[in-house]
């Protein structure tokens, strides 16, 4: 079994007990050999310092790492600057409102162990939204059930590969990086990076609970849905873009929100009757 270090990253926004609990969940894993960063972005003082004390008082100042970044772009900026900043042979990422179950980390990499020329390891996990847990599965890409990577992501039956379910070897990964230009759908553009270049493995146990609270209002950055589908337009096949651009119309349509519906009617008339003309520039 690999006793490599493990580094945890975990990129924060002015969260500090959202990022206390995270830091548990990662300290309190049956894998041991691991420490963790935590990378404050655009955060008030008040976060960062509520943080520091409790690492401090816990005895925790040797396994916790504490990056401060000020006012940055994004939560990418965050993630690269953590991954950068990472001494694990692995590293391992995780949202602040999100935590791991013990067993996550060590999944992870015994299939690492089985499968060295792995570069990536996603995987199943909870979602949460304060009423109930329900299990969204990740399905393995060379199962036969789907094995293009924009099919899995953005097609009809898509695919989960959610953020803080992602484990990277960074010998393999090397030099890619978040892109810190969007500010939608990060974590698709990451798995398709990697897909491109490396190996993918999937942990079909859910280890993960992602918190998304039902009712809470969230905006929809829909300048960045366009750059994500602006920079994939000539890798993404039509017919995944079609079943995307409806599957986020109906979507939409259940969540009431009326500007969804018309950006996303607008993309689906645009995979039907523009991909040849340039559709992407507006």
């Amino acid at each position: 079994m690999i006793n490599n270090l493990v580094s945890v990253v975990i990129p924060t926004k002015d969260r500090p007990r959202g990022v206390i609990s995270a830091i548990d969940s990662a300290l309190s894993q049956t894998y041991e050999n691991l420490d963790v960063l935590v990378v404050f972005n655009n955060s008030k003082k008040e976060s960062v310092d509520l943080v520091r004390g409790y690492i401090k008082n816990n005895g925790l100042t040797d396994r916790v790492l504490i990056l401060d970044l000020g006012d940055v772009k994004n939560a990418n900026v965050a993630r690269n600057a953590g991954y950068e900043a990472a001494s694990g042979a692995y590293v391992s990422f995780l949202d602040s409102d999100d935590f791991y179950l013990e067993s996550h980390i060590q999944n992870a990499l015994r299939l690492f162990d089985a499968n060295p020329e792995l570069g990536l390891v996603y995987g199943s996990f909870y979602l949460d939204d304060g009423e109930t847990r329900r299990k969204c599965i990740a399905t393995p890409l060379d199962s036969g059930y789907i094995s293009c990577p924009f099919s899995y992501i953005l097609g009809k039956n898509s695919g989960w590969a959610q953020t803080s379910s992602l484990v990277v070897r960074k010998d393999i990964v090397g030099s890619v990086r978040w892109d810190d230009s969007l500010s939608r759908h990060q974590d698709f553009d990451y798995f398709l990076t990697l897909a491109k270049r490396v190996k993918l493995g999937c942990c079909i146990e859910p280890s993960v609970v992602v918190n998304w609270i039902k009712g809470e209002k969230r905006k929809v950055d829909f300048d960045g849905l366009f750059k994500f589908c602006k920079k994939w337009k000539n890798e993404i096949p039509p017919k995944v873009l079609k079943e995307y651009a409806l599957k986020m119309v109906e979507f939409s349509a259940s969540r009431r929100n009326v500007v969804g519906m018309i950006f996303y009617f607008s993309l689906l008339c645009r995979a039907y009757f523009g991909i040849a003309k340039g559709w992407f520039v507006r």
